[in-house]
């Protein structure tokens, strides 16, 4: 920051000496800590000595360098979080930086009510998601990052099969071929490169692991503003989680009854592989604490 203001190298006893009524000094009652400052800055006022000789303005008006403008330019200014993608640091711009914020039990407690079921209802959905792994995690060395699963039939679907051929990994008609949990950015990444919208909706996210695709239904206008919004905060994701759950009446209904069988089949597709099963165990568990 550039300021231009009067120096306290151009010293004036005549204007030090207006603030002595206010700072309550006077002859017969001193204010010592007052007459000390005014002695310092004395001492600093080269100003009208030199100004003459070097070609400095005489009306001791300079502009100065402020060190908070400074300061500034030091400071960590990174946008977006970074991972290790085959050895190379690579800035995801689509992500937002975590900004440490969990899911709060009173969190919980308000969804249930908006949802009209019941606390342990909705954990269980979260336990049973990503329970094990969490919402957020990193490789050493890299930023924390949402949790994700890349899935690549929904790619395939998306755009249309184009890349099956040169990215089988990547595009297939088939789900499954997911690999360990820590190659689901290398994949986002390299999808992305492909097709930043397919990729992005191509990807579950989150505490609740909802798919990019259905961003509309967790109340998102886009997938990028969904994708941000859960890569900043947990508490987002429960929110997504919330509206997902109201645009779907038989959803709603399920998890109201604990229909656990009703809300896989809907919540995680015809193909869901036992996770009723988790649910239901992971609520009993819950019930029993």
């Amino acid at each position: 920051m550039v300021l231009r203001k009067e120096s306290e190298w151009f010293y004036t006893k005549e204007k030090w000496d207006g603030l002595d009524e206010l700072l309550g000094h006077c002859g017969s009652t001193p204010e010592l800590n007052w007459v000390a400052e005014k002695q310092r800055i004395e001492q600093l006022g080269w100003w009208s000595e030199v100004a003459e000789k070097v070609g400095l303005p005489s009306w001791g008006r300079p502009y100065h360098f402020h060190p908070v403008g400074l300061v500034g330019l030091f400071k960590n200014t990174k946008q977006y979080p970074e991972i290790l993608v085959d050895r190379v640091k690579v800035s995801l711009e689509f992500l937002d930086l975590y900004d440490g914020s969990m899911i709060e039990e009173s969190d919980y407690i308000a969804a249930a009510a908006e949802l009209g079921c019941e606390v342990e209802a909705i954990k269980a959905v979260a336990i049973t998601e990503t329970g094990s792994s969490g919402s957020y995690f990193s490789k050493s060395g890299d930023d924390q990052v949402v949790a994700i699963l890349y899935e690549r039939h929904y790619f395939h679907r998306l755009t249309g099969g184009r890349f099956d051929a040169s990215q089988s990994d990547l595009s297939d008609r088939s789900s499954g071929g997911y690999g360990s949990y820590s190659a689901q950015y290398e994949k986002l990444v390299r999808a992305y490169k492909l097709s930043p919208d397919a990729a992005l909706k191509s990807t579950s996210w989150g505490r609740f692991q909802i798919m990019g695709s259905n961003h509309e239904r967790a109340g998102y206008r886009t997938v990028e503003d969904f994708v941000r919004d859960h890569s900043r905060s947990e508490k987002n994701h429960l929110k997504g989680f919330v509206s997902f759950i109201k645009s779907d009446p038989s959803l709603s209904s399920a998890i109201v009854k604990k229909d656990w069988l009703k809300f896989a089949l809907r919540y995680n597709g015809l193909e869901q592989q036992g996770y009723d099963i988790k649910m239901r165990d992971n609520y009993n568990a819950l019930k029993q604490k």
